[in-house]
């Protein structure tokens, strides 16, 4: 067979194949099985949840326990102990089980009731579970925080716990992923976190990639649970504190989003599996082509709408608000410009801005240049109110979450709540 021949039914192979590949994913069974690829199991390497000893953590200091949602699905979670916590109470906790527990009546429920006690509740990205790659590494370097002073007694501190959960069909939870079904999680968990009397200004909600989309939507359905950018069919209970309804809006201590997307859509045109395989983007000379397929994404993940929301709560008095978005330039999966795409959603929303988002990217590069790579943008949206823009230099998609930048903008959202 001549050379050319051969380069042209090369071609045609692999554009047949990616035909079917497209073509299977307006399948909306299979285009969820891609996105959330909830079912990849990396237990078999040592990622195991259920031995999180082998993980590096502790005897004892990995609390696993079950969430309900209101619909009926059952959450599987993990609580991170404290280890300045972990080392005054260590013999006592190395004789807890080690299996699910009725967290309410364990040991960390009973550690976590100081009143001092802060909490970051982590929202993991898709495919895995909670003890998945650098999770571990992300929570490992939480846990060791240093206690936070208390602003009414500077002689008194308090530990950062952490709360990790995996959504409806990640590891073993129970049911089948989609936007609603994960937003729902994200409430109910939060809710779960609530009842055990934790003041919402004392919880950081902390989401990376996937993550970012279902934080930022349960952020918004808190600052105005009836805001038109979460999806109606959303089953939520009555949120309680200490038997209270909870104040509207809910003020957390922050909402930091690592590797955020703009909304699904968009991001299908670019977006490359583990940085190398594209999906849309060999079709951007077929502009039809490529609307025609971003149009069949059946769970959109607008976080652009739900940020907007968070800026302007036509539902609450707009109370305290700290919006933090970090992004590494390095990252080959979700561009960082997602992240400067949010913050200007974020300026438009509280006030309109007279250029376009090209002009608007092009002044943050340019300040990029003259301050130096990861300098911190700031956004004043009312009184008390602050989106932080951080694109820092390095990380890619996921060790950007075990680096500095996010330690500091969790350490800095609980010491300013604590002044």
């Amino acid at each position: 067979m001549p050379v050319f021949q051969k380069i042209f039914w090369s071609f045609a192979t692999v554009g047949g194949f990616y035909a079917l590949f497209l073509g299977a994913l307006i399948n909306p069974s299979i285009q969820r099985f891609a996105l959330y690829a909830n079912k990849i199991d990396a237990s078999w390497i040592g990622w195991d949840a259920s031995k999180p000893e082998t993980l590096g953590f502790a005897a004892g200091q990995i609390t696993q326990f079950n969430v309900s949602t209101p619909d009926g699905e059952k959450l599987y979670a993990w609580h991170v102990m404290p280890v300045a916590l972990y080392s005054k109470h260590e013999e006592e906790i190395r004789k807890q089980p080690s299996g699910p527990v009725d967290f309410k009546k364990s040991l960390a429920a009973k550690l976590l009731k100081d009143p001092e006690s802060r909490v970051i509740i982590n929202f993991h990205g898709n495919a895995g579970t909670v003890a998945q790659g650098h999770r571990t590494t992300t929570y490992r370097s939480l846990s060791s925080l240093p206690l936070i002073q208390s602003s009414s007694d500077p002689n008194v501190s308090g530990p950062i716990h952490l709360f990790a959960f995996d959504y409806r069909g990640f590891g073993v939870s129970t049911g089948s992923p989609t936007e609603t079904g994960l937003i729902t999680d994200g409430i109910a968990f939060v809710n779960y976190i609530l009842s055990l009397g934790i003041p919402p200004n004392r919880i950081v909600l902390l989401g990376q990639s996937l993550g970012t989309a279902v934080a930022s939507a349960v952020a918004s359905h808190f600052a105005d649970p009836g805001n038109e950018s979460l999806p109606k069919e959303i089953a939520v209970v009555k949120r309680k504190v200490r038997g209270l309804m909870v104040p509207e809006p809910v003020d957390f201590a922050a909402v930091i989003l690592v590797a955020p997307f703009a909304n699904l859509p968009d991001l299908v045109k670019s977006y490359r599996i583990m940085g190398i395989i594209p999906i849309l983007e060999p079709l951007r000379l077929y502009p039809k082509i490529q609307k025609f397929l971003s149009e069949r994404v059946v769970d959109t993940w607008f976080t652009q709408d739900r940020v907007r929301s968070l800026v302007t709560p036509k539902g609450g008095s707009g109370g305290r608000l700290r919006l933090h978005i970090i992004h590494a330039l390095n990252d080959m999966e979700i561009p960082y410009q997602n992240a400067e795409e949010l913050f200007f959603v974020a300026a438009n929303a509280y006030k309109e801005t007279s250029g376009s988002l090209y002009e608007f990217r092009e002044s943050l590069r340019e300040r990029r240049k003259a301050n130096g790579i990861g300098a911190m943008e700031t956004l004043e949206v009312g009184d008390n109110r602050k989106v932080f823009l951080e694109v820092v230099g390095a990380g890619g998609h996921n060790l950007v979450m075990t680096y500095t930048p996010v330690v500091l903008a969790v350490l800095k959202a609980f010491e300013e709540v604590s002044q």
